[in-house]
């Protein structure tokens, strides 16, 4: 059996930042939730629908999670949760079980994940996020530039394998074999 460690969400995100180990004091130093500081807002087509959307990312409260809402379908509330994930072609489609969905996510939720950011509510007028430049990297300047915000909550931990943690930590993802 892999050796296993209990991870805060953020701490290979704050690790990075500070070019340390990732491992490094995560049994003693607890990490806060956070959300984004103030709105990031977004305008610009998607990538498979061409149809043009506007979105924000806007500040949530301690252990909200991220979660879309479409404003175009009364404001219908779709969690990024890996239980609303929905099989399809092209593209991570999240679906609310009511009809709303959400598709194209992978950019916008690779951005708040490396950012550490835990809570945020995403605005959306449409059924696809916009693809900007095609990478995460719009998304994590604008998310950067909003800043960052610590929650009176603490971060909920991450089961982790931790060969995996250290070796992502130092660059090392060729020699990335399992994660639990």
């Amino acid at each position: 059996r892999a050796k296993t460690m209990s991870l805060p969400c953020s701490a290979y995100t704050r690790a990075r930042r500070t070019r340390g180990s990732a491992t490094e004091g995560c049994a003693f130093t607890p990490f806060l939730q956070t959300t984004i500081a103030s709105k990031a807002q977004f305008r610009g087509v998607g990538l498979h629908s061409g149809a043009a959307v506007r979105l924000a990312i806007l500040p949530a409260p301690a252990d909200h999670g991220i979660v879309f809402v479409r404003t175009d379908l009364g404001r219908a509330r779709i969690p990024a949760l890996w239980d609303h994930v929905t099989p399809s072609q092209l593209c991570t489609l999240l679906d609310n079980g009511q009809g709303a969905t959400v598709s194209t996510v992978e950019h916008v939720m690779a951005a708040l994940s490396g950012t550490g950011i835990h809570n945020a509510l995403i605005d959306i007028d449409g059924p696809e996020i916009p693809i900007l430049d095609g990478s995460a990297a719009p998304w994590v300047q604008a998310i950067l530039a909003a800043g960052e915000a610590d929650l009176i909550s603490m971060a909920r931990p991450l089961l982790a394998d931790a060969d995996f943690v250290n070796k992502a930590a130092e660059g090392r993802s060729d020699e990335i074999i399992t994660c639990i």
